[in-house]
């Protein structure tokens, strides 16, 4: 080679030497061009051999694979199914996926088909075809990143009225939530470019930059919202469905329990409770009237603001509404209604109330017939008290007596000592119903028609004896006699059953007492309605007589009118005659003036002006009228003054048996003084001893009489307190037990009685001193003259009757006085008529001498501070001594009656004024009246159970749901229920 390497090889060979083999070279090379255009494998196969000379290359595979796709792509997460078809002459029966170093069969679809999936592709993955011991050219299914929401989480911002702290919630999209609530969501994505949230129709695109992005919406309905993720390889990524449950607010309920007082008919109780989902705004109580009288209702709404949490989603309520500030008037009605407003502070606060309830105040005729029920009732059940106590006191008797008999007490004795123990409790819980009853019955009495000072006194007297029926000593004995069963001690029992025996007298007494003056004051009452009643009719039958003189009136309503008057008038004659039974069953019936020439002279003039009327002669009928209603007037006033001078009569009477009563006791206290001295001082063996026990025996049958005479005056005076009657059979007593050992000389035990017999004298004698005392004041107070006769006139200490009362007085006269100048023009002057015209002229003359009296202390009082404000009385009562001194002479004429209807005007100035000064701004103190403004026990028992769910509130988690917290309250409802 070195040797050739001088020579360049183009020197050495010489091509040009070769162009003569080119013919031969022309024909291969044909051959190769149309072999590299027909079938060019056979030379590019051989050639690729030759260049790949270090490689393994198999043979040619005699089939072929086709795929569906050229560059296969999935998103990653995701299965994708990769498909593929096999040509050429031969078909394998398995071809397997070659990933990596792992070959995987596939599966066949057809004949020719083929498949293979990918599972949870992630990444790129390069893979070949391998079958029959031939390989396919190499396929790479290429990763594409997926739009994916990672997590989320949901803000909620909750009504602030609700009082609920905010949350978050993760990755939780179906919410439950209040009406109002702001909902945030927080969205962390990856490989999303836009994130779109569909509510119901609207969709909403939110932009996600840096995989974060958030939205906000309102909840006000419940619906449903999808979630979608996409990006710019795949539109359509993740898809969501959740639900939004909205719990809107809901309307409070409300629900409510009445009651009323028994012994009130203008105070009602109520009891309530509410319930809201979120709490309450405000509690109301609302009313309006309807008046009895003119029919007409008040549109205003008077509305209560009630106390109500404002933090809990329960709660009760107590209300107890007094109707008497109203000012309601028998007849009214009034309808009323509870109202609660929940806290909703989204749509408004929303209320429920109550549905509208009315309460009818009974009308006077409703009422007067429940006073009758009440009293008929209470009565009874006295005389059925009365006959118990002395049923009692017999049994008491006869167990005393077999005991007497006996060492010892077995069981019979004990089994009648536990039914006398029983019968004394059931008249004990009897006489407690009684006094309940009366004191019920008496408030709703006085709730409308409040009656006078001294019938409001009487019944206040009445209470205080009913009350000490039942002594707290009495009581104490029942206690004792319960212990000394248990230890069966024969000895103290009997010495407990004579301290009942004595108790049971005292309690039948006063029980005969207390029905006594009921019966007294249930007619005093009903003869003080009874007047009112009638100058009421008079009232109105003379305003009847006034339209009937009108020329445009209708004959015929006033017909109607005055058939009602008619009707009214004979219903006040019935009410006359009840009045004259109650009178008769008194063991001191009160004096009445008969009225029944009255009643029918009154019955003939309403008849005679509704005959009138029918022949529409309306003048005729308004003089029939007018006298029907000074008839009235004038029948008024006389039951009236008889009801006063009666009532007088009977206090002077009392009064005069009371010194009576005291002078004897006195009297005997002093006797038994000096027989107890001698008692003292005398030999048991003397023979003047026995004649000393006849002393005693007399004295005891003397003080027998002033006890039978001090209960009879106790029953018409209830300023005699119930010790008297007990001092009294104290009395006796001591008395029985002195003349017991006056046989036997036991001069000790008799002094010793005797002592106990002039302690309770003394006893009595300081009592009924205090009672007449009592009685000789309230006689001075209700006279307008006081002193101890019962004549017009006096002197003393006395209330001064007002300008009102003086009027009424005056037109009473002036009635009486236009009868009589009518009965003069009528009637002929016989001797007869003249005696009895002249008894009726010093009367009258009497009366207004004691009116004129009246007005003049009235002038004198009201002239005290120099202000002159009873010149005008004074004025009036110098015409009154003219008018006395005309009554005096007989000289009742025309000029008479004009300067008593002058009279009379000058005192309604005098009215008028008196009206207006006590209108006055002074400061003035008032006595607090007794209104019962609650139901004690049914506070107490609200506020316990307040307090009980107040403290089971208190344990309920603040943090639980509503649903799950209104469960837990409907819980502790039912729990306090039980």
């Amino acid at each position: 080679m070195s040797e050739l390497r001088p020579v360049p090889f183009s020197s050495a060979i010489d091509l040009r030497e070769n162009k003569k083999y080119i013919r031969w070279v022309l024909p291969p090379l044909a051959i190769i061009i149309i072999l590299l255009f027909a079938a060019p494998s056979v030379i590019t196969n051989p050639t690729d051999r030759l260049l790949r000379h270090g490689q393994i290359i198999p043979d040619e595979a005699p089939f072929s694979i086709v795929a569906t796709e050229d560059h296969p792509s999935t998103p990653e997460n995701s299965d994708y199914t990769f498909r593929f078809s096999v040509t050429g002459k031969e078909i394998p029966d398995k071809i397997y996926v070659v990933i990596g170093s792992q070959q995987f069969i596939t599966e066949r679809d057809s004949a020719t088909s083929f498949s293979y999936t990918f599972r949870n592709v992630q990444e790129d993955v390069p893979f070949a075809f391998f079958a029959s011991g031939y390989y396919s050219d190499q396929y790479e299914l290429l990763v594409l990143p997926a739009p994916r929401l990672i997590d989320f989480d949901v803000e909620l911002n909750y009504p602030s009225y609700i009082k609920r702290t905010d949350e978050v919630i993760s990755n939780t999209g179906d919410l439950v939530v209040p009406q109002g609530t702001k909902i945030n969501w927080n969205f962390s994505t990856k490989n999303t470019d836009i994130l779109s949230i569909q509510f119901g129709d609207s969709l909403y695109d939110v932009p996600s930059g840096d995989d974060e992005s958030s939205f906000s919406q309102t909840a006000i309905n419940s619906l449903m919202y999808a979630l979608r993720t996409s990006n710019q390889y795949m539109p359509t990524g993740d898809s969501m469905s959740y639900r939004i449950q909205v719990v809107p607010d809901v309307h409070p309920a409300i629900n409510v329990e009445e009651a009323r007082d028994s012994a009130s008919l203008l105070q009602m109780y109520f009891t309530g409770d509410v319930r809201d989902d979120y709490g309450f705004k405000r509690l109301t109580f609302n009313y309006r009237f309807t008046h009895h009288e003119s029919g007409e209702g008040d549109d205003q709404l008077h509305t209560i603001e009630l106390p109500v949490s404002h933090e809990n989603i329960t709660d009760e309520f107590f209300h107890s509404w007094d109707l008497r500030p109203l000012n309601i008037q028998p007849g009214d009605k009034i309808s009323y209604f509870f109202e609660i407003w929940d806290s909703d502070g989204f749509n408004g606060s929303k209320s429920a109330s109550t549905g509208i309830r009315e309460y009818a105040v009974p009308t006077e005729e409703e009422l007067e017939d429940r006073i009758d029920q009440k009293n008929e009732n209470i009565k009874d059940k006295l005389e059925e008290s009365v006959k118990d106590a002395k049923a009692l006191e017999k049994q008491l008797e006869e167990l005393k007596r077999q005991l007497m008999d006996k060492k010892e007490m077995n069981w019979q004795d004990q089994k009648k000592l536990e039914e006398l123990m029983k019968r004394q409790a059931e008249l004990q819980k009897q006489v407690e119903e009684i006094q309940k009853e009366n004191q019920e019955k008496n408030q709703q009495e006085n709730e409308f028609n409040q009656p006078n000072e001294q019938l409001k006194e009487k019944q206040k007297q009445l209470e205080e004896l009913m009350n000490q029926v039942m002594t707290p000593e009495l009581q104490k004995l029942m206690d004792e006699m319960q212990r000394l069963m248990e230890e069966l001690n024969k000895d103290e029992i009997q010495k407990e059953l004579e301290k009942m025996d004595l108790s049971n007298e005292d309690m039948e007494k006063e029980l005969d007492r207390a029905l006594e003056q009921f019966k007294q004051l249930e007619w005093e009452q009903k003869m003080e309605k009874a007047i009112d009643k009638l100058e009421k009719l008079a009232e109105e039958q003379e305003k009847l007589s006034e339209q009937s003189e009108q020329k445009n009136a209708d004959s015929e309503e006033i017909k109607k009118e005055q058939e009602k008057l008619n009707e009214e008038f004979k219903e006040m004659e019935k009410e006359l005659e009840e009045l004259e039974k109650l009178n008769e069953e008194l063991e001191t019936p009160n004096g009445m003036p008969q009225t029944e020439e009255q009643q029918k002279d009154i019955e003939q003039e309403q008849q005679k002006s509704s005959e009138e009327l029918s022949k529409n002669k309306k003048s005729n009928a308004s003089k029939s009228q007018k006298s029907a209603s000074q008839k009235m007037k004038q029948m008024a006033a006389q039951m009236e003054m008889a009801m006063e001078s009666g009532e007088q009569e009977q206090q002077e009477e009392d009064m005069a048996a009371l010194r009576a009563l005291l002078e004897n006791i006195v009297t005997l206290s002093f006797d038994q003084e000096e027989v107890m001295a001698k008692f003292q001082t005398i030999d048991h063996k003397d023979p003047n001893y026995k004649n000393l026990g006849h002393t005693q025996r007399k004295l005891k049958d003397d003080s027998k009489m002033v006890e039978d005479s001090l209960f009879a005056l106790s029953k018409r005076v209830p300023q005699i307190s119930a010790a008297v009657n007990h001092e009294i059979n104290l009395v006796n007593e001591y008395m029985e037990k002195a003349l017991t050992g006056i046989p036997d000389h036991k001069t000790a035990e008799i002094t010793t009685s005797q002592q106990y017999v002039m302690t309770s004298f003394n006893n009595l004698a300081l009592m009924l001193d205090e009672a007449l005392r009592q009685m000789q004041q309230q006689s001075a107070n209700s006279k307008p003259g006081s002193g101890s006769c019962n004549k017009p006139g006096g002197s003393g200490s006395k209330p001064k009757p007002s300008a009102s009362q003086i009027k009424k007085m005056q037109e009473g006269l002036a009635k009486q006085l236009e009868e009589m100048k009518k009965q003069g023009k009528n009637k002929g002057e016989s001797k007869g008529q003249g005696q009895s015209m002249s008894q009726q002229l010093a009367e009258m003359a009497a009366k207004q001498a004691a009116i004129r009296k009246a007005v003049e202390e009235k002038a004198a009082e009201l002239n005290q501070d120099g202000s002159g404000n009873g010149n005008e009385l004074k004025q009036i009562a110098k015409e009154m001594e003219e008018l006395q001194r005309d009554i005096v002479n007989n000289q009742v004429d025309e000029e008479t009656i004009r300067r008593q209807r002058d009279i009379e005007i000058r005192l309604l100035k005098a009215e008028e004024a008196e009206r207006t000064r006590d209108k006055d701004n002074e400061r003035k103190s008032n006595e607090a009246q007794d209104y019962p403004t609650s139901n004690p026990m049914k506070y107490a028992e609200y506020m316990r159970k307040k307090q009980q769910e107040t403290e089971l509130l208190k344990t309920v988690p603040p943090s639980l749901k509503p649903y799950y917290k209104e469960k837990v309250n409907s819980y502790f409802n039912k729990l306090g229920a039980k």
